[in-house]
């Protein structure tokens, strides 16, 4: 195989897997309890990538694109396959604050909600329980002057010795 450009590219891009592969790991690990199947899905493209970017770098050598003792020297497509790898990482972990930013004031407002909602309720029960004693209060008062008004009318039949009721009005009664 020559040393072809595509060849060079390719070879030069085990480090920028292996970073892939150091953050799906990491990334694997702290949402497996919340998300298993993607944490799962992770973990396997973290090995992959690793599997890919070792087998890279030994093409990379067998090529002659590099050796043991230049691995490290920085060229120009490695620090371009770092940069992707850290652009997407960058916009991966904005996208994931974003997120967690909106749920966090999504549960507030949820958390508002569910207060003004317990505070109405005790609202209404409070003017149903006033309404229901003013509703007693009412028909006791009323009973009680009923019972007055029944009271008042036998002492004034008892006084005037009438088994009539007595009328309340001015005008005369008819013979």
């Amino acid at each position: 195989m020559k040393n072809t450009l595509l060849n060079h590219i390719l070879c030069t891009q085990s480090p920028a897997l292996f970073l892939l592969a150091v953050i799906l790991l990491i990334r694997h690990f702290t949402t497996k309890k919340k998300q298993p199947v993607r944490a799962t899905m992770r973990l396997i493209f973290s090995i992959l990538s690793a599997v890919l970017g070792v087998g890279l770098y030994f093409l990379g050598i067998y090529l002659n694109v590099f050796t043991i003792r230049d691995f490290y020297m920085p060229r120009p497509w490695c620090l371009l396959g770092l940069a992707v790898v850290i652009v997407v990482f960058a916009l991966i972990l904005f996208n994931g604050i974003k997120n967690r930013s909106t749920q966090r004031k999504l549960d507030k407002a949820a958390k508002a909600a569910e207060a003004e909602k317990e505070a109405a309720v005790r609202e209404a029960v409070r003017e149903t329980q006033s309404a229901g004693v003013a509703a007693a209060e009412a028909a006791a008062a009323e009973a009680r002057l009923e019972i007055a008004r029944q009271t008042a009318e036998a002492e004034a039949q008892a006084a005037v010795g009438q088994e009539e009721p007595i009328s309340l009005t001015l005008e005369p009664k008819d013979p």
